[in-house]
């Protein structure tokens, strides 16, 4: 990982003078090290670069995963929802037509009870000729 790059830089490096630049530290060092080659500083910086890439990759791809969960997560909510959402449709499209319905019969009420007054007015004028 990175900081465990830094780590052993931080530890590799002597008097401010870090392995890779061609000193003779650096050779000192190594030969200390019993040949083992430290990385230099385009080596660090190339692991670094490969790291980050590596990262930026599972980045992406964890994208890609929550997208895709995100999808299926709508498509369930939807399948879940979507009865519902008919039966209400239909309870709405029935309570237009009920509605409809029930003016159309406060109409013709009002119009059978405005015939019946016509109609007692009318009785009672028969009633007064009758009695005469």
């Amino acid at each position: 990982s990175i900081d465990s790059m830094d780590n052993m830089m931080k530890r590799v490096t002597v008097a401010g003078v870090p392995p890779g630049l061609g000193s003779a530290l650096q050779g000192h060092l190594e030969g200390s090290l019993g040949g083992i080659r430290l990385p230099g500083k385009d080596e660090h910086q190339h692991q670094r670069e490969a790291l980050i890439k590596e990262m930026m990759q599972d980045r992406k791809e964890e994208e890609v995963k929550m997208a895709d969960m995100e999808c299926r997560l709508r498509e369930f909510i939807i399948e879940v929802v979507k009865p519902t959402i008919i039966r209400n449709t239909k309870l709405q499209s029935e309570t237009e037509i009920l509605q409809e319905e029930l003016r159309s019969q406060r109409n013709k009420l009002q119009g059978v009870s405005n015939e019946m007054d016509t109609l007692k007015e009318r009785s009672d004028i028969v009633l007064t000729f009758q009695g005469r």
